[in-house]
């Protein structure tokens, strides 16, 4: 239930266009959305997304972007946004192998560039730099007290020599498997594949 609507011309000999594509609900590379909105334009050989912004994974996802053409390597810039993603169902997509020791809601703010015809062309000059931010976060199995004093010491368990008076004080670092966050933060940075 894609929508679309837009313009094409021919100015100085160039095609031209500018366009806006929406979808009530749909499914792209298997994640479901709603409210998707995009607004592009093209000038010869230069593709530009003005607006991209739907909701998914129980949060919602804007960006921007453009696509170079001009030369026969394609160059791209893209920005995005992404607010209050479920992390849980996020790594479920990305990785479905791969152990679940990680939940809570994903902010990323993520701006990348790169060029290529294939994707391990892309890969290699792939470079960016981004923020990210995990709210209301869990380590699954994971109790950062008991491992912090294993690793300190290379001794497990060493943390049943603590006292009850003080695993009564602190229970939510020693009384479960899992260890809950407020905020986690971090910033990346993306070079050279």
């Amino acid at each position: 239930q894609v929508t679309g609507e837009g313009r094409a011309w021919m100015e100085k000999g160039m095609f031209s266009s500018r366009g806006r594509v929406s979808s009530a609900r749909g499914t792209i590379n298997d994640v479901n959305y709603t409210d998707l909105q995009a607004a592009f334009s093209m000038a010869g050989q230069v593709v530009t997304i003005d607006s991209f912004a739907l909701k998914a994974l129980k949060g919602s996802l804007q960006g921007r972007g453009q696509y170079d053409m001009r030369e026969s390597t394609p160059r791209f810039t893209a920005t995005t946004q992404v607010r209050d993603w479920d992390l849980a169902e996020l790594l479920r997509w990305a990785a479905p192998a791969a152990p679940r020791h990680l939940r809570g809601g994903i902010n990323l703010d993520l701006n990348l560039a790169g060029s290529g015809n294939r994707w391990e062309e892309i890969q290699r000059s792939l470079s960016g730099q981004g923020q990210a931010e995990i709210m209301r976060g869990a380590l699954l199995d994971i109790n950062v007290a008991e491992s912090t004093l294993a690793g300190l010491t290379h001794v497990p368990g060493l943390s049943m020599l603590i006292s009850p008076r003080v695993r009564n004080k602190y229970p939510v670092l020693f009384a479960t498997r899992n260890t809950e966050f407020g905020q986690l933060k971090g910033s990346l940075a993306l070079r050279d594949g």
